[in-house]
């Protein structure tokens, strides 16, 4: 199991309702499950991290304090609401240093995870209902992929999912 998947573990209700999917976790160590500092002072349009994004989302604004963070880590856990990765390897995929901000060779490596993501899930245990996954967009290069894997899954912006623009399982069940 890797270090993200052990600091994600007690986050992980035993029955997922609705399972929130990334790209992968970044190399920089910093990730969601582990608490951090969030730019409080920006507004939550720009703010553009994984964290606010789903925090927005269920809670309507952002951790103020560590305490905080973890509450609400565990809020969505009993809610039935987790967070996974394409693929389990740290990438950096947005890099300046490329076109565009983006590194295309990473960008194939997510695509590539896309086709054995189910078998990855399986083997952490998470049973999830396809209509009850929700891939979280940071970039559009893996929509159709997606969308050819998993045809009846929710596939939605950062923003769009933060700001509550466009429906989602989640929201269309609670």
């Amino acid at each position: 199991m890797s270090k993200y998947h052990l600091i994600a573990e007690p986050y992980k209700h035993k029955k997922i309702k609705y399972l929130l999917i990334g790209e992968a976790p970044p190399p920089s160590g910093v990730y969601f499950y582990k608490p951090m500092r969030l730019a409080l002072g920006a507004k939550i349009e720009n703010d553009r991290s994984l964290p606010s994004t789903i925090f927005n989302h269920y809670f309507d604004k952002r951790p103020e304090s560590e305490n905080e963070y973890l509450s609400m880590l565990y809020s969505l856990k009993n809610r039935g609401i987790f967070l996974v990765d394409i693929i389990d390897e740290p990438i950096k995929v947005a890099d300046r240093s490329f076109p565009g901000w983006v590194n295309p060779e990473n960008v194939e490596k997510v695509k590539e995870g896309i086709g054995n993501l189910m078998d990855r899930l399986s083997l952490r245990g998470i049973e999830i209902q396809e209509n009850r996954m929700i891939f979280l967009l940071a970039r559009k290069h893996y929509k159709r992929k997606i969308r050819e894997a998993f045809p009846v899954s929710y596939r939605i912006s950062w923003k769009d999912f933060r700001m509550k623009n466009k429906s989602c399982p989640c929201c269309i069940h609670s």
